[in-house]
């Protein structure tokens, strides 16, 4: 009769037990295993390899670690591991998966998938794999580990999918280490350049700039007729014409109620706002410039200056107007907008490098866009200012 304490041979619990067989009997086992499943395909049947590597990736569970990672070192650089083994190797403890996400030459994207999930370790060797694909990509993107978004930026040889570059942009907002890689993506697209700008500095702004120009006159020229119907209406279309809008090349500044206002007006307003950016001088700029009072404010809040250098390009300042701008004693005396000399050649550099026309498609783009700016940007400088006294009522 069996003993009450001893566990019959059969029983599952028995191999998770301690015992008196030692521990080196457990070694040779695995050990003898993964010289199997290794051979060359002459000497092993694909079901005889499936048949080990089963029983092999149980008796894993049964060893110490070091032996595990000593068996993963085996097998790692065999491209013929069947999935049960590689997915118990990459799923275990880092120094075992990291053998394996080193060395083996190509792994299934649901398995590399799968191991996204074990942890920080197994993401950052997985981002350095060559044959990651897009879904793997969006997966390891979601964890927003800085070390493992540096490396999947510089992966030169993958396409990241819209999915994770809206992740990535939405991320560098406040990882400020991945803006240089993530600018010099090409699957970096108008929107995510325009959403970024808010947050950059202004090397990178200049970039931003420059690599988006677009010229809109093949859009225009189709829409020529819309454009007739359209704002020859009295009750136009409110989807059709704010389109229109974002693409029509013209633009005349505007007062309050819809009439002409000459450039005197314009740059005397602009001054104001500039140094005193509060709801009404904010208000008066939208409408100068046809876009909102949200938009507008964002652009005299920035403390930089790029978006105020389109503003004022888009409204149809001239170079000198715009240079007098920062010469003023009430814009420059005393605030946060005294500018360097080196500072205002800078701005006026970028007055100078756009074209109206495409000046105002970004004034545009960031007003018609600007509730999902909102969403992606926290960065709007928010300063007190004080109350306009109603000045654009007076213009």
């Amino acid at each position: 009769m069996q003993h009450a304490n001893q566990l019959s041979p059969q029983d599952p619990t028995a191999a998770a037990l301690p015992t008196a067989q030692p521990v080196r009997i457990r070694q040779t086992l695995v050990r003898k295993l993964a010289d199997l499943v290794v051979l060359p395909q002459e000497k092993l049947t694909q079901n005889d390899r499936d048949f080990i590597a089963d029983i092999l990736a149980r008796s894993l569970e049964y060893v110490d670690p070091g032996t595990r990672q000593e068996v993963a070192e085996r097998v790692a650089r065999f491209p013929e591991i069947p999935v049960q083994l590689q997915k118990y190797l990459l799923t275990s403890e880092p120094s075992v998966a990291v053998p394996v996400l080193k060395h083996m030459p190509q792994i299934q994207e649901s398995l590399l998938y799968e191991a996204c999930q074990a942890g920080p370790e197994h993401r950052v060797n997985i981002a350095w794999r060559d044959d990651i694909t897009q879904l793997v990509i969006d997966q390891l993107v979601t964890f927003g580990e800085p070390e493992v978004l540096k490396q999947v930026l510089r992966q030169d040889t993958v396409v990241i999918s819209r999915v994770a570059m809206d992740m990535l942009v939405r991320r560098s907002e406040v990882d400020t280490d991945i803006r240089s890689a993530l600018l010099r993506r090409p699957e970096l697209r108008l929107d995510h350049g325009l959403a970024m700008f808010w947050w950059l500095k202004t090397a990178h702004r200049k970039s931003v700039l420059t690599r988006f120009a677009t010229d809109r006159s093949i859009v225009q020229d189709a829409m020529h007729d819309l454009f007739v119907e359209t704002f020859s209406s009295d009750q136009p279309d409110p989807h059709v014409k704010s389109i229109l809008t974002l693409i029509d090349r013209r633009h005349r500044p505007r007062g309050r109620n819809g009439e002409m206002v000459t450039m005197d007006v314009v740059e005397r307003t602009l001054e104001f706002a500039r140094q005193n950016p509060a709801d009404d001088a904010c208000h008066a700029v939208g409408m100068l410039a046809g876009v909102s009072q949200e938009t507008a404010t964002r652009v005299l809040r920035d403390l930089s200056g790029e978006p105020f250098a389109v503003l004022c390009k888009s409204i149809g300042l001239s170079r000198k107007a715009f240079t007098a701008l920062f010469d003023s004693d009430l814009l420059n005396e005393g605030t946060k907008l005294n500018y360097s000399e080196e500072k205002v050649e800078d701005l006026i550099g970028v007055f100078d490098s756009i074209a109206r026309d495409y000046s105002r498609t970004i004034l545009r783009y960031w007003d018609w866009t600007h509730d999902i700016m909102g969403e992606l940007s926290q960065s709007v400088q928010e300063q007190s200012a004080q109350e306009s006294g109603g000045y654009f009522g007076a213009v």
